[in-house]
């Protein structure tokens, strides 16, 4: 190897273009069968966003690369495998940023600091994971370096330890083990660092990654107003399979329109201007796995576009308003969940969770937007805690993460706020609540499990608790009665339930009835959530 800034840019370009070809690889390792096995897509959305900020580097050096590479993981990490590997970005631009040359004691000091950084960022740091594979590359670089004169043969050495760690992570974690995978953010490791290593000279690296936010609108563009979108929005993804694309097209022909299907080698392309996007990735879901996918609300894009002169000076002109001293930050999809928040006085509404895990960067300027001395943040999902936490070391303002993996966790919460209570007591009234609600969910099964405890076919309807599958069928009604017998216990006192896509108020408020028949004592309550891909939140207390 060359031992030059380009070189290392190239290297770091090649380790992305293998991770983003393989990502559903590293998605497929996902051990329980729910559509949200999102661990490559998350993994390569964040190195694809430190890879906008190498591109954007106009001094080359290998520090500045390497800083580049961290920043931009930073703030593009998404989901807990990202913000992990954002951190192992972080602790390479450590070890790198005194070299002036890709050598092999920069390597060395990469790695090692690589693993001390990511355990480091993490409270309870959990082996059989990628921290396991990052620490067994490091500890080999640190205690070998000395024996080799070559980076290729060095970092080739490297790389095997690393796929031994690997290979070793299904014996260290039971659930791994069980379902016979190694752990998905491992793997993600793995392949970005097999195309550093595989990097060709004679094949460099043509794609580009573009910076969303640098498009300019042409002046001749014609203007509507956002009343004439009738579907609000654009929906792109990819589908990995090679089933037909016509009758998955007259599915969708109905449900907005800009329609396009294309079919490739082993995927088909979708793009679909509609009002439903769940509904339009649930019938994708029945064909294979998703990668790629791009939500976009339209007549927000159009309203920011399109804002004139005049509006811009009036809205700059308002006097602004006093800095409250509470606010809160929710991330949520559904746009009955998102009515509640409204009602809840939430300020910042994230779309995200199941699928689509917000970045780190997306955290922090709704935290930013927030005219509050102090602000709460709610993640919603336990893939989303360790970017609300990223971001809250970011923000300039006083920001409490309440580590809420549920939506109905956080209207618990919210109900329980007092204005006249100290920021810490508000802390500490939400993780009380918190800590009583339990909730379910029911959703579908996209691939087969087999374990000893239980055994489920795609396309299953599956009920599940924060932990485990705990009801399987093809009825969604029944599955649903049988997770909740298991989760009602005789001093609860409320069952709320949450519909979504793929349900209506009637079939909510028929299982309601079979619930009222079953428990006398309890209130029952129906609320559209309308989230997409599960057709039932449940929330009991």
């Amino acid at each position: 190897m060359k031992n030059d800034a380009t070189l290392f840019k190239n290297c770091l370009l090649a380790g992305f273009k293998n991770l983003e070809n393989k990502r559903e690889i590293v998605n497929s390792l996902n051990v329980f069968p729910v559509p949200d096995g999102d661990t490559g897509t998350n993994m390569t959305l964040t190195i694809k966003s430190a890879i906008s900020k190498v591109n954007g580097v106009t001094d080359l050096s290998i520090a500045s690369l390497a800083k580049a590479m961290s920043d931009g993981s930073l703030m593009g990490a998404r989901g807990n495998s990202g913000v992990i590997t954002s951190q192992i970005m972080r602790g390479f631009y450590n070890g790198f940023k005194d070299y002036t040359e890709f050598n092999i004691l920069a390597l060395r000091d990469g790695f090692v600091e690589s693993y001390k950084t990511a355990y480091k960022a993490v409270m309870k740091p959990t082996e059989g994971t990628i921290l396991t594979v990052s620490r067994c590359m490091g500890e080999f670089a640190e205690d070998n370096y000395q024996n080799y004169e070559d980076i290729k043969e060095f970092l080739t050495d490297i790389i095997s330890e690393g796929n031994k760690a690997l290979l070793k992570t299904k014996e260290m974690l039971p659930v791994l083990k069980e379902a016979d995978v190694v752990d998905a953010g491992g793997q993600g490791l793995m392949l970005f660092l097999e195309g550093v290593l595989n990097y060709d000279n004679e094949k460099l690296i043509s794609e580009t990654v573009i910076d969303e936010s640098s498009r300019t609108i042409n002046e001749n563009t014609n203007v509507v107003s956002d009343e004439e979108i009738k579907f609000g929005y654009c929906t792109e993804f990819f589908i990995m399979t090679d089933a037909d694309e016509n009758s998955y097209r007259s599915k969708l022909e109905n449900l907005g329109d800009c329609l396009l299907v294309v079919k490739g080698d082993g995927v088909i392309k979708t793009h679909i201007h509609t009002n439903n996007p769940g509904k339009v990735l649930e019938i994708a879901l029945e064909l294979g796995a998703l990668k790629d996918i791009k939500i976009d609300n339209m007549r927000l894009q159009h309203q920011n576009l399109y804002s004139t002169e005049e509006e811009i000076n009036q809205a700059s002109s308002k006097p602004s308003e006093p800095e409250k001293d509470f606010g809160f930050v929710v991330v949520s999809s559904g746009k009955g969940f998102s009515k509640v928040f409204e009602m809840l006085n939430v300020d910042e509404v994230i779309t995200g969770g199941q699928t689509m895990n917000p970045s780190t960067e997306d955290i922090v300027n709704s935290i930013e937007k927030v005219n509050a001395k102090t602000v709460y943040v709610f993640p919603n999902n336990k893939n989303i805690i360790l970017s609300a936490n990223q971001a809250k070391q970011i923000v300039d303002k006083q920001v409490y993460v309440v580590e809420t993996k549920a939506v109905p966790q956080s209207i618990s919460a919210l109900l329980a706020f007092n204005e006249e209570a100290s920021a810490q007591e508000n802390f500490d009234s939400f993780n009380d609540v918190i800590s009583t609600v339990k909730t379910g969910e029911v959703t579908f099964a996209v691939k087969d499990l087999n374990m000893s405890d239980i055994k489920v076919k795609k396309d299953d309807i599956i009920g599940l608790d924060q932990k485990n599958i705990r009801a399987v069928g093809n009825d969604i009604n029944k599955v649903s009665m049988d997770l909740l017998r298991q989760l009602i216990q005789k001093d609860d006192s409320l069952v709320t339930i949450y519909y979504g896509e793929g349900c209506d108020e009637m079939m909510a408020n028929k299982l309601r009835d079979s619930l009222e028949e079953e428990y006398k004592d309890i209130d029952i309550e129906v609320v559209e959530g309308s989230q997409p891909l599960y057709y039932y939140v449940f929330s009991i207390e």
